[in-house]
């Protein structure tokens, strides 16, 4: 997959939804996921706000979740989570909005320079599990 700097005003999880397939990596820290828009799978790495109160009030699914762990997902809750990035090989998106909230087409822009920076931050996290 081929990065490339674009700011995204309309489609954005329309985008995320064809680049996320083709990644041979996917990784995410966003604050809730209620859909496979993404469709983690084995090896990638995906931080969510699972906590009891996310899960009962219906902000993260847990079906979804489970269903990624049985996959090989790497599923890491982090209650009160704010962030919304995914990164897919050498894509960075970083958005404003739940994944996906479809009312939600804009804010978003995905940027090659932030890559390293926010795959840092994955790994640092990941080591200190």
């Amino acid at each position: 997959m081929k990065a490339a700097d674009e700011l995204l005003t309309t489609d954005l999880w329309k985008t995320v939804g064809k680049l996320a397939p083709l990644a041979n990596s996917r990784q995410a820290a966003v604050a809730y996921v209620t859909s496979e828009l993404v469709r983690f799978q084995d090896g990638d790495l995906l931080i969510v706000d699972a906590s009891k109160r996310a899960i009962t009030s219906g902000e993260t699914a847990a079906q979804v979740l489970l269903a990624a762990h049985r996959r090989g997902v790497v599923v890491c809750s982090y209650p009160d989570l704010h962030a919304k990035v995914i990164v897919l090989d050498d894509v960075a998106v970083i958005v404003k909005g739940a994944l996906p909230d479809n009312t939600l087409g804009f804010d978003g822009v995905n940027m090659r320079q932030a890559v390293e920076d926010v795959q840092s931050w994955l790994a640092a996290r990941e080591v200190a599990a």
